[in-house]
């Protein structure tokens, strides 16, 4: 057996040292198994990837009317409504500078009062249901626990317009922005609402906002959105060690890019070595029809066998 979805009762009951089991899901459901007598007992290997809470980082200087604004608001949405948040990479903390959170929320709200809910079929509609009622359920209640440190400043959980389908037999959910004005309340970094939702949190410096991305003890993704190389620079080595993947993201022009691959990257500029530092690496990544790359902070002479390719760079000002 390969894949299960749903249930597995009784399937641990059959499984001992020589199993290997692997979970995705919420860390609640996590601890179940993890205490099972085939975990505990048999030492059945068991791993689990649980509530990764995600960020995305807006830089200092990407104040409004820069691009680097806009991408940053065009990232958000997007990590929101996308499978209508259901996503292990989605977008759950949205890091601000203080002095750009008012401007930041008022961007999003207008962005998400845009968004039209329905079948997906419908013409216009930019976000679809949730995989299920109970999970739309468990959403809420998710939402309701983030509300006792924060506020909701877009959206309604008990209330959503549908187009082309009947809100109260579906799966269907708004958009639902938060915002904490206290960085360091303990919800936000701790409780993943695994639907359309996301919490925008303030930050004072670049050493603050490393305290406050660790306080979510280690996430699938994050990504930084600015035209600082230098910024840029200290909060990947700052945030690295807790980050399965750290994207850079700034705009840039397609030509300067490394050509779009099957797979959805391109690498930039790659070390042969069989150890590198985070310095070390540069990787381009333009979807068509998009212009976004990776900051090149990397020594370009040492590329992997194969055609040379282009690094990026930033656009001038």
């Amino acid at each position: 057996m390969q894949l299960v979805c749903g249930s597995v009762h009784g399937l641990f009951d059959l499984l001992g040292g020589q199993d290997l089991v692997g979970f995705t899901g919420s860390a609640g459901t996590a601890e179940k198994p993890r205490g099972n007598p085939a975990v505990t007992a048999w030492s059945l290997r068991f791993t689990a990837e649980a509530d990764s809470l995600n960020c995305s980082v807006l830089g200092p200087d990407a104040v409004p009317g820069t691009p680097e604004f806009d991408l940053y608001i065009d990232a958000v949405i997007t990590e929101m409504t996308s499978k209508a948040g259901q996503k292990c990479t989605a977008v759950r903390r949205a890091f601000v500078p203080r002095p750009q959170i008012d401007q930041v929320t008022q961007a999003l709200e207008d962005r998400l009062s845009r968004i039209i809910v329905g079948a997906p079929g419908t013409e216009g509609v930019g976000m679809g249901a949730l995989v299920g009622l109970t999970q739309r359920d468990d959403v809420r209640r998710q939402v309701g626990r983030l509300r006792e440190q924060t506020r909701l400043v877009f959206g309604g959980p008990e209330r959503v317009d549908v187009a082309g389908a009947d809100p109260a037999a579906g799966a269907y959910l708004s958009p639902l922005l938060l915002r904490a004005d206290d960085p360091r309340a303990t919800a936000p970094p701790q409780i993943e609402a695994f639907g359309p939702v996301s919490t925008l949190l303030p930050y004072e410096s670049a050493a603050d906002l490393l305290d406050l991305v660790s306080l979510g003890e280690g996430s699938l993704v994050g990504s930084v959105v600015t035209h600082d190389p230098q910024f840029a620079r200290r909060v990947v080595l700052g945030a690295a060690p807790q980050h399965g993947r750290l994207l850079v993201l700034c705009p840039t022009d397609t030509q300067a890019a490394a050509p779009f691959t099957p797979g959805g990257r391109s690498w930039a500029a790659r070390p042969s070595r069989t150890s590198a530092s985070p310095s070390d690496w540069s990787t381009c990544r333009t979807p068509p029809g998009k212009h976004y790359s990776k900051l090149s902070n990397a020594n370009t002479d040492n590329h992997a066998t194969g055609p040379t390719p282009t690094p990026c760079r930033l656009p001038s000002r």
